[in-house]
């Protein structure tokens, strides 16, 4: 029987399969300059001091039982020198390397510890949510929010909980969604003054995960926002625009263009609808103007701040954390 250091040392070693062991996608926020060099947005991993010290100390007793409470059955193999070849064996992934022993709740103790996220279910648990939100270039610092998801799986636009400061450029803006349920959004940041006002989405993707959609005030985890039409991203200008031109949606809102020389510049609120769930396609009134390329923009406000009474036909958005852990 080799000594106790090496039987840990081999345990770890298959207990860390997983990149994600020790820390949550969501533990962390994403920095711009914690990037790994040649590799592109991934943020870099980031130890759980304190998750490191719960699991030596669930590892306290005897080797043996510790590392047949990873690796059920494996007390048969002497003296572990075969742990090698079944670690070799088993996969690419901490996920597949789970799945193919079956080691779901089989951990005992060191579940909750080496499962990610707090919730995560069973031994390497995957417990998955909506995509998170990352901000990279434009020279500035900061910047994180949270992607709104409407009921059918839509990236609607995002949540600014720090709107950052001193960008000279909008950042790019990537939505992750480690699970893989989701795809096809992507999204422009629209910066003032050096700040992150608002994302544009450019396409809502489909597939995602996200919080429920209603009209009554939900006491589950997350916030609830009151998504509303406020304005428009112009694409093109056109021209030949007149005053009294308007811009209303299938649902009866209705915004008044801005415009100078005969182009459309910007657009002001009317008459719109507090509380939608999805994007609303915008359709320009006009005699003589043509070739304006428009998108709407969708403010966000937290239900905590909503100054208004909030109607019964008033939808109310859950916009959850991402939650994603392996």
């Amino acid at each position: 029987m080799p000594d106790f250091s090496s039987i840990v040392d081999k345990a770890m070693n298959l207990a860390a399969i997983g990149e994600k062991l020790f820390t949550c996608e969501s533990d962390v926020p994403f920095n711009p300059t914690d990037v790994i060099v040649n590799a592109g947005l991934e943020g870099l991993q980031i130890p759980d001091v304190g998750r490191m010290k719960d699991l030596a100390s669930a590892m306290k007793g005897s080797p043996l039982s510790m590392v047949e409470s990873i690796f059920p059955g494996i007390g048969g193999l002497d003296p572990f020198g075969e742990l090698g070849d079944i670690a070799e064996g088993l996969g690419t992934t901490a996920q597949q390397k789970a799945l193919a022993l079956d080691l779901a709740g089989g951990l005992g103790g060191l579940g909750a510890l080496v499962g990610g996220c707090s919730g995560a279910s069973g031994a390497f648990g995957k417990k998955c949510g909506p995509p998170s939100v990352e901000f990279f270039g434009g020279e500035g610092i900061g910047g994180f929010g949270k992607a709104v998801i409407n009921e059918i799986g839509e990236i609607i636009g995002v949540s600014m909980d720090d709107i950052g400061e001193g960008f000279t450029a909008p950042p790019l803006v990537t939505f992750k969604d480690s699970c893989g349920n989701g795809g096809g959004a992507s999204g422009k940041a629209i910066i003032k003054d050096g700040k992150i006002t608002k994302v544009v989405m450019e396409e809502t993707g489909g597939g995602y995960l996200g919080g429920a959609v209603s009209n009554q005030i939900s006491s589950t985890e997350g916030e609830q926002v009151i998504a509303v039409l406020d304005g428009i991203d112009i694409i093109n200008t056109g021209v030949g625009y007149e005053v009294g031109d308007t811009i209303t949606t299938e649902d009866g809102q209705i915004l008044e263009p801005v415009i100078q020389n005969g182009r459309i510049v910007d657009a002001i609120p009317v008459d719109v609808i507090d509380g939608i769930s999805s994007l609303p396609k915008l359709k320009i009134n006009t005699t003589n103007g043509f070739g304006a390329i428009i998108r709407p923009t969708l403010d966000f406000i937290k239900v905590k701040q909503y100054e208004k009474p909030i109607l019964p036909s008033t939808k109310v958005i859950q916009v959850i954390d991402c939650v994603t852990s392996y």
